[in-house]
């Protein structure tokens, strides 16, 4: 991963979708006796994976939020590719970054288009082709 200059992050931030996170933080002590989905999420420093483009290279970026999930500090890799990556064109990922690796817990942007406001299980297939795509890649998510 490597650093920006203050002003790099500046331009970035600027380019960076708008959208607004969920910040429920009710814990559910009740489990229903049936369900279909259930999500573990770690601990550790929480973040955006944002796949855009800086100058004339396709590149990640790692935005490591606060306790206020305001950004406070970003990272950046370029993504080496014979074809065009086109999940470049915008797809934003929350997840936890601990150690250079990313876990992903949720989708708002793919390819530019917002799906945060889609269901858990339509936003898991999409989540599922970018996670496929960075593997081609060798990108370790």
């Amino acid at each position: 991963m490597l650093p920006l200059t203050h002003k790099e992050s500046r331009e970035i931030l600027q380019r960076f979708p708008k959208f607004e996170l969920s910040y429920e933080t009710i814990p559910h002590k009740k489990v229903l006796p049936k369900y279909n989905l259930c999500i573990a999420t770690p601990c550790g420093t929480k973040a955006f994976a944002w796949f855009t483009h800086f100058g004339v290279n396709d590149a990640c970026f790692i935005m490591e939020t606060n306790k206020e999930k305001k950004i406070n500090k970003i990272s950046y890799m370029t993504i080496e590719s014979e074809t065009f990556f086109d999940i470049c064109l915008g797809t934003v990922l929350y997840g936890t970054f601990e150690k250079n690796a990313f876990i992903a817990e949720d989708i708002y942007f793919f390819k530019g288009m917002e799906i945060f406001q889609n269901t858990m299980g339509e936003k898991l297939g999409v989540l599922e082709i970018v996670l496929n795509d960075c593997a081609k890649l060798n990108i370790g998510f």
